[in-house]
């Protein structure tokens, strides 16, 4: 009878702990998304969330291409999954709910384009309410950073969605406005972030320039920096300069190297400052670094102040006052007959000719050329290619009738900016004036900075190591 009596006990315990398990109380429920509804109106997109048992504690995030809001209910549960419902709402595209985790649900909300928004709870329940403006405020606020220049914070909206400006305007009429172009760690491969370059250099302002390697940071194509040619252009690509007048100058150059060597023959030189592969002639200057990182099996030609002073393999010094020429098997014949005392003449031949460039760098494509967009003249990119019709974080430098040039940082990856493919960033430098423009290096590298003070949002969050910048100075 007591075993009798205590197993009963024993199955009553376990029923109870079962019960307990499989329907817990209403303390101890999960947060249960119950309904998803859309309350959009034409002042906004509203989607409801409406959760029973417990309050939640949402986390949310953006995403693009597509552009889309994720909201996620951490300890949650929900009957939806899966689920999705479209939508033809200014604004959202469909509603979707799924479970990432277990114990997460999430909610996708497919958007036109992203704006700022706001989850709020809603009081008296545990519902959850996520709300986007169809359009943003806006706004154009000039100011005067020093005389000749001015910044203008420009926030607009296009069919596109929320666009945010960065407009520098510099009056070159004005003698006291000077622009120069400089590289990362005063290097070739040196990577430096803009604010450290606009203090070290002492300049009032700074805007990134050209393209560059992200890995090793040497700059893509030509490179000019006070009168000297630091790299030779690879490709047909825009550049972007300034002469010896302080004058802007845009244009696709073509430029080769070649070096005489006592009595020999003309030696055409593939490479500046860029290691040579089989078959080709390298020239390293000291601003490439402080030896050339030759191959083992590549000779080298050490020349001073124009004269050849002696012979080496592999990696060599380069000298201050000098260059190294290298070669391979390939150049024997040539490299056999070089002496020391031999007289070394190197020659730069370019159209359209930069023997009056002080400052430039190859970027591009050319965006604008006599007031027209060359929207088909995409130079070595393709029309479809991510660089040319992707929204991004864009840099891009116009030109006046007037004597005015003009950079403009377009911000992208962000809820306030949706960023400009480069047809739109054309249209947009045309309407500010311009006659010629470039697009200029943009992404992650992004940036103005105004005295010590970073204007634009970053795209990455934080700055990165450029290679090469465009400052301005006030005298």
């Amino acid at each position: 009878m007591i075993k009798k009596v205590y197993a009963t006990i024993t199955f009553l315990l376990q029923l109870a702990l079962l019960v307990v398990l499989v329907f817990p109380t209403a303390a101890s429920a999960a947060p249960w998304l119950r309904e998803v509804i859309n309350k959009s109106t034409a002042e906004g997109m509203s989607v409801l969330c409406r959760f029973s048992s417990a309050p939640v504690t949402p986390a949310a995030f953006t995403l693009k291409d597509p552009p889309r809001l994720v909201i996620d209910f951490k300890d949650s549960d929900t009957k939806l999954v899966p689920y999705k419902k479209d939508y033809s709402d200014l604004i959202l595209k469909s509603i979707r709910v799924g479970r990432p985790e277990p114990t997460t649900v999430r909610v996708v909300l497919d958007l036109k384009y992203i704006l700022p928004y706001k989850i709020t709870p809603v009081a008296g329940t545990n519902d959850v309410l996520i709300y986007i403006p169809t359009k943003v405020e806006e706004r154009e606020e000039k100011t005067e950073v020093l005389p000749g220049i001015n910044y203008t914070y420009k926030q607009f909206m296009t069919e596109a969605g929320p666009m945010t400006a960065h407009v520098l305007d510099l009056d070159l009429n004005r003698p006291e406005i000077k622009l120069a172009v400089t590289i990362g760690d005063d290097r070739l491969g040196g990577k430096e972030k803009l604010s450290s370059l606009v203090k070290r250099k002492g300049a009032a302002i700074g805007i990134n320039g050209g393209y560059f390697n992200m890995s090793s940071g040497a700059p893509i194509d030509m490179l000019v920096v006070r009168g000297k040619v630091l790299m030779l252009p690879d490709r047909y690509r825009g550049f972007f300069g300034l002469n010896f007048d302080g004058v802007p100058v845009m244009m696709r150059p073509n430029a080769s190297l070649s070096i005489k060597v006592g009595d020999q023959h003309l030696q055409y030189v593939h490479r500046l400052n860029w290691p040579g592969g089989i078959g080709r002639l390298s020239i390293f200057t000291p601003e490439f670094g402080k030896t050339t990182g030759s191959a083992a099996d590549r000779r080298a030609v050490i020349v001073r102040n124009g004269i050849v002073t002696g012979f080496s393999k592999g990696d060599t010094a380069i000298p201050i006052d000098g260059f190294v020429l290298t070669g391979g098997d390939s150049h024997k014949e040539f490299l056999d007959k070089i002496k020391k005392g031999d007289k070394a003449v190197v020659t730069l031949a370019s159209y359209p000719d930069l023997k009056n460039i002080k400052y430039g760098f190859s970027a591009g494509p050319l965006l604008i050329h006599d007031s027209v967009i060359q929207d088909k003249l995409v130079e070595d990119f393709t029309i479809s290619s991510g660089i040319v019709a992707d929204r991004n974080p864009r840099t891009a430098c116009g030109i006046t009738n007037n004597n005015h040039i003009i950079f403009v940082v377009i911000e992208g990856r962000n809820t306030r900016s949706a960023g400009m493919t480069l047809n739109e960033l054309a249209k947009f430098l045309l309407s500010l004036g311009s006659i010629q423009a470039i697009n200029l290096d943009g992404g992650g590298s992004s940036e103005i900075v105004i005295g010590d003070k970073i204007i634009n949002q970053l795209p990455g969050g934080t700055e990165r190591g450029i290679a090469n910048a465009v400052l301005i100075y006030h005298e």
